[in-house]
């Protein structure tokens, strides 16, 4: 028995959708980047004398800006993503300055949350060719979510050459992720029901675009984690080559957990 199914409604739905992410996401854009650098502004030592309890809302006013400045790029990036639309830029990359450059722009974010960021990295790591920016976005996603859910300690990023590229490892002394989580962390929209990750902002898309990501680099993310002993999170990244066939979808892009 064979079926045929007409998938030309579907299909435009799905185009329809993606446009309308785009248009939306570039409509609001500006005006949102606009109010969060007013709002950052206003709230700079000196600039104003605000009362307290105005200062107190107007930070709660920028925060909010952020988190919304964070979803339309979230929500603009899997647009792309899941239209397999996303261009590699292949380029040669110094492994080492790269991670030293991650650590900086990070530091002044770990140390307002009181934790220490610190860089280990291997001798002789060389160059590797991949496309640095999803590179960047991955590891800048594994950061920020270290940065976000670990209350005290230190996180780490690890680099080590391999023989076929580069290891990424952003490990963590946090919350940690129970088992259950564990199988559900890389799903679209997906946010843990505990109550420390509720605490905090998110779209539940972060790590899911990095799946996106991974895949199209041809990179492979593990990982493993233990409730309320930390994570890590690995990139492992593939020497590509400065022209390469176009990638094949990977399935098995992700690992499954692994407890530590």
């Amino acid at each position: 028995m064979v079926v045929f199914r007409d998938i030309t409604k579907q299909k435009s739905l799905d185009e329809q959708r993606d446009e309308f992410i785009n248009v939306v996401s570039h409509e609001l854009r500006t005006p949102v980047a606009i109010a969060e650098a007013n709002l950052s502004t206003s709230l700079l030592p000196g600039f104003a004398h605000i009362p307290p309890n105005a200062k107190e809302l107007i930070k709660q006013a920028h925060d909010n800006t952020v988190f919304l400045g964070q979803l339309i790029q979230d929500l603009t990036t899997l647009a792309s993503a899941e239209r397999n639309d996303l261009k590699l830029q292949l380029e040669l990359v110094d492994i080492g300055e790269f991670a030293e450059q991650l650590i900086r722009d990070y530091r002044a974010s770990a140390e307002h949350h009181g934790l220490k960021l610190e860089l280990k990295a291997g001798d002789r790591l060389g160059s590797l060719v991949t496309s640095q920016r999803e590179m960047r976005e991955v590891l800048q996603n594994f950061l920020t979510n270290a940065i976000k859910y670990t209350k005290k300690g230190r996180i780490t990023l690890e680099v080590t050459r391999t023989p076929t590229g580069a290891d990424f490892t952003v490990r963590d002394t946090g919350i940690g992720i129970s088992t259950s989580d564990q199988r559900k962390i890389f799903t679209k929209f997906y946010r843990s029901e505990d109550y420390r990750t509720r605490e905090t902002g998110g779209t539940g898309l972060g790590l899911y675009i990095t799946t996106k990501l991974a895949t199209k680099m041809g990179a492979k993310i593990t990982f493993n984690s233990r409730l309320n002993h930390g994570s890590a999170f690995t990139l492992s990244v593939p020497n590509a080559q400065l022209d390469p066939a176009p990638p094949a979808d990977n399935p098995s892009a992700i690992e499954p957990a692994k407890t530590a």
